[in-house]
């Protein structure tokens, strides 16, 4: 970075000028963690989608699971899961959960110890809707996580 652009935090410079400001400090700020937690006003939005902050709910939801299936996999999970969600407050925090393999791992046997079928279709017809809904933004330029 230093080399290109002659500061080695030119990434940190710009990401004063995102729209919410990432920062270490938001870690720190319980109220305005609690605000955008709370700011929900559209399904997919930037700043305010109500998917970044469902998968961050789904995510605390298999922490303990993952923590009795492999500590390790826990202490991955942990940072990566929740530094994203604290410091940006929730920009694009689909992204994120994307890498959680453990998380999915946990969704996966919890589905696998459901007695019927249904609710396994059901998750796969879900998540097939969203990743059409997903496909038709990114096609027609649209925000989309």
């Amino acid at each position: 970075m230093y080399v290109w652009t002659g500061n080695a935090f030119e990434g940190f410079e710009a990401q004063k000028a995102y729209p919410n400001s990432p920062s270490i400090r938001n870690m720190f700020n319980v109220s305005g963690f609690t605000q955008a937690l709370l700011n929900i006003g559209s399904l997919d939005g930037m700043r305010d989608g109500l998917l970044d902050r469902a998968f961050f709910v789904l995510v605390l939801l298999a922490l303990p699971a993952v923590w009795q299936l492999n500590r390790v996999w826990f202490w991955y999970v942990l940072p990566a899961g929740l530094v994203p969600a604290l410091t940006s407050w929730f920009v694009s925090y689909r992204r994120y959960v994307v890498v959680l393999f453990p998380v999915f791992i946990v969704w996966a046997l919890w589905l696998e110890r459901a007695k019927s079928r249904w609710l396994f279709w059901y998750y796969v017809g879900v998540l097939a809707a969203m990743q059409t809904w997903a496909v038709k933004q990114f096609v027609n330029f649209h925000w989309a996580g």
